[in-house]
């Protein structure tokens, strides 16, 4: 299975709606500070695992401090899918988990309890993942590749938008001194 990142097809929709937490104090095992969650879902046509996995990045730092898989159908969907009755598998498969085949830093096991304690108990968030999930599938389906070529850095996105806003800003008010 191959896994994509949300960004890669919807740039704009991501900017908006990469859901990141802001921790004031040490807390879930974590030191304070800012903490992304960014998603990435299955690219295979075949395949309909409801499952994102999530890089999370802490803020001044290059590498994601942990990857967590998360499925939100219940144990049985995913036991039928892959063949797998056992419950301890199951709930690996289901998670939220550590990604066993992912690199995992010292920080990881604080980020999967902030994911478990706050992030997914937020049931608007939850269908926003599942709806994010859907439109990502029906782009595979659709045949369409991501628009982005490789992992894009939102804030800097956002930076970058907001001077290119600015500067339109000013162009407009010289203008309009010009005019007078």
């Amino acid at each position: 299975m191959a896994f994509h990142m949300f960004h890669e097809f919807f740039p704009e929709l991501a900017i908006t709606e990469t859901r990141s937490i802001t921790l004031v104090d040490t807390d879930y095992g974590l030191p304070a500070g800012e903490y992304a969650f960014f998603e990435t879902y299955c690219s295979d046509e075949l395949c309909d695992c409801r499952r994102v996995i999530f890089q999370v990045m802490k803020k001044g730092r290059n590498e994601p401090i942990a990857t967590i898989a998360w499925g939100w159908e219940p144990k049985e969907f995913y036991g039928r899918r892959i063949g797998v009755y056992d419950s301890a598998e199951l709930e690996e498969f289901k998670g939220p988990t550590l990604n066993p085949l992912s690199p995992q830093s010292e920080l990881a096991q604080g980020a999967l309890t902030l994911c478990r304690e706050v992030l997914l108990l937020d049931a608007d968030y939850v269908e926003r993942i599942k709806e994010h999930y859907r439109m990502f599938k029906r782009r595979i389906d659709s045949g369409k590749r991501p628009r982005a070529p490789s992992f894009i850095n939102l804030e800097a996105e956002r930076k970058r938008r907001q001077k290119a806003k600015e500067k339109r800003k000013a162009q407009k008010l010289a203008r309009r001194k010009n005019r007078r």
